[in-house]
């Protein structure tokens, strides 16, 4: 018998979806969330994220595997351990002539919550998620932000353990989108989050733990930070206000740096093979400040997880081609 206490958040093995013995929308995956975690699930449209998250709470009977949530077998009937998640789906829907007032009011009764805890709970979701002014209006006329956001309050009103959040930016401009993320931050701090996006700015900037879905399959499961490991670039770009080819005078002898490029306002070092890159970075920012010119913004390997996404879908994509060949 597993120890609850100690078992993964999540931790599924061989799960297997196919549709009317049609389509396979899940090959058989392994997927562990570590409790605290705060794990992204990125992948492309039809990649299998939804189909993944819905049998993770039961609502999908998967064809093959099997589902841990905390230690305890998720299946179609288990409503008590169902009730330690707090799902949002894509896009959610809710009646349209309710308020989400009396939306929250529902989810907390369905909840077993008093009446009380319930007020106090809706008011201060509300609050935090920028609903309070639209507290009494009917959720038909919200906009796709605003259902995200009654999405999200109503996915904790049970102050559940573990989030599941399908695309939780939805619909969300650039200060919602902060909000929720920043939202996500505190929330991992005393609970697991999981949350897949197309955003892979979002990712990076909450998650610590990621894994990618492709044609159905766990192409890369853990810490995000091996995973950008993979693609760091041996590069710094810094954009200048003045004359960059002063510098690129005074970098010729600098042992560090073996390729320089200046093209207003742009300059972009190419460092040698061994190069430390904080080493580099410190004397390279040291150089241009000795040559009296002012540094703008500074970068030193582009979008890093967007380039590892990409590099493992192709190395997948080339990888399912060659074992193909070998199968006929």
């Amino acid at each position: 018998m597993p120890d609850t206490n100690t078992a993964p958040a999540i931790e599924a093995t061989g799960l297997t979806k196919i549709f009317q013995d049609k389509a396979v929308a899940l090959s058989p995956i392994d997927l562990t969330v570590r409790r605290g975690a705060i794990f992204g699930l990125i992948g492309p449209n039809g990649a299998g994220k939804t189909t993944a998250f819905r049998m993770l709470i039961g609502l999908q009977k998967p064809t093959a595997g099997e589902i841990m949530i905390f230690g305890e077998r998720m299946h179609a009937n288990a409503s008590d351990l169902r009730k330690r998640i707090g799902y949002l789906p894509t896009a959610p829907r809710f009646p349209a002539s309710a308020t989400p007032i009396e939306h929250l009011r529902f989810v907390g009764q369905v909840s077993g919550l008093d009446d009380d805890l319930v007020a106090s709970r809706s008011a201060v979701l509300l609050r935090d998620l920028d609903l309070l002014g639209a507290a009494g209006q009917r959720i038909g006329t919200f906009s796709t932000g605003m259902n995200t956001r009654l999405g999200i309050a109503a996915s904790l009103m049970n102050d559940p353990e573990l989030l599941i959040w399908d695309e939780p930016t939805t619909g969300l401009d650039p200060v919602g989108r902060r909000q929720v993320t920043d939202l996500i931050k505190s929330l991992g701090k005393t609970r697991t989050v999981v949350v897949s996006t197309h955003v892979l700015g979002d990712v990076d900037r909450v998650c610590d733990e990621v894994g990618i879905l492709y044609r159905g399959r766990m192409i890369y499961s853990g810490p995000i930070g091996e995973m950008k490991r993979r693609v760091q670039s041996n590069t710094i770009e810094l954009e200048l206000d003045g004359d960059g080819s002063r510098v690129v005078q005074r970098g010729a002898s600098w042992e560090l740096g073996g390729d320089w490029e200046w093209q207003s306002p742009m300059l972009r070092v190419t460092l040698v093979d061994d190069a430390p890159l904080a080493t580099a970075m410190s004397q390279l920012l040291a150089l241009v400040a000795d040559e009296g010119v002012a540094l703008i913004s500074i970068n030193s390997g582009g979008n890093q997880l967007e380039e590892a996404f990409l590099k493992r879908l192709d190395e997948d994509r080339k990888g399912s081609i060659l074992s193909g060949w070998g199968d006929g």
